[in-house]
């Protein structure tokens, strides 16, 4: 079900005016306005949907955290996702901009949690690297292909920094120094620190060690 158009706007056309016009009678454009929210609660009754609450918002926010945002970061993306999921459980999707203020919420709550979560298994070496991560230049951190989504342009020509898609990148950065071992997360398993990899008795035949492993 589209909502992508406000009842005034229906309104307007259903009085044949042209979009940036009002009727000239006022009570006109309210009967009408209310004959059409009577006809979208019976279009909603009649696919067996219903009105959305900010309860259902907060369902749907809680859902993208969980389900969708761990694997998906664009805004085109988790938008196509809420749709899907309204139409899924049945219930009329909120208008346009309520869809973006929701899918921004989501991402700047699941950047939030994701952050503290990390940050409560980093080895106080890692965190250090991931502040000298953070206070690098965009162009260090940031892959030319993410560049655009990192970087946004106001209408004048100013550029301000998209706080999560840096975050992202940055996290992208770290996950690459987790790969070759630069950084090591306490207690893990896979990305453990490095020197719990080596016997115990390595330092003192390291001379052998690296003569049977063909390394200078």
């Amino acid at each position: 079900m589209d909502t992508r158009r406000t009842d005034r706007q229906l309104a307007l056309v259903a009085c044949g005016r042209s979009g940036g016009q009002s009727p000239q009678d006022g009570h006109q454009l309210a009967r009408r306005e209310r004959t059409i929210k009577f006809h979208r609660a019976a279009i909603r009754g009649f696919l067996g949907f219903r009105e959305g609450t900010v309860t259902d918002a907060e369902a749907v926010t809680g859902w993208l955290i969980e389900a969708v945002l761990p694997i998906e970061h664009t805004v085109e993306g988790l938008t196509a996702a809420v749709y899907e999921r309204f139409r899924t459980l049945r219930i009329e999707p909120p208008r346009s901009g309520r869809v973006e203020r929701l899918v921004r919420s989501a991402q700047q709550r699941y950047s939030e949690q994701f952050c503290v979560e990390v940050a409560a298994q980093l080895s106080d070496e890692a965190k250090l690297a991931l502040d000298q991560l953070l206070e690098r230049e965009v162009g260090d951190v940031v892959a030319a292909a993410w560049l655009r989504e990192v970087i946004d342009v106001s209408p004048s020509g100013k550029q301000r920094i998209n706080r999560i898609s840096y975050e992202m990148c940055v996290f992208q950065a770290l996950r690459k120094q987790l790969l070759c071992r630069a950084v090591w997360v306490v207690g893990a398993n896979h990305y453990r620190n490095p020197d719990d990899d080596l016997t115990a008795d390595f330092n003192s035949k390291r001379e052998l060690y690296h003569e049977a492993l063909q390394q200078p």
